[in-house]
């Protein structure tokens, strides 16, 4: 693996962690879906 190789190379003071993650709500489902007649 190259990025086991490479990583020692840098010292971890000197890193900067950037964090992508992060939650889109436009993208769930408003409503839930289920059988005519039942619920869901």
């Amino acid at each position: 693996m190259y990025y086991k190789n490479d990583i020692v190379l840098f010292e971890p003071e000197n890193l900067i962690y950037i964090d992508e993650m992060g939650v889109a709500r436009n993208i769930t489902r408003v409503y839930a879906r289920s059988e005519k007649g039942t619920r869901a």
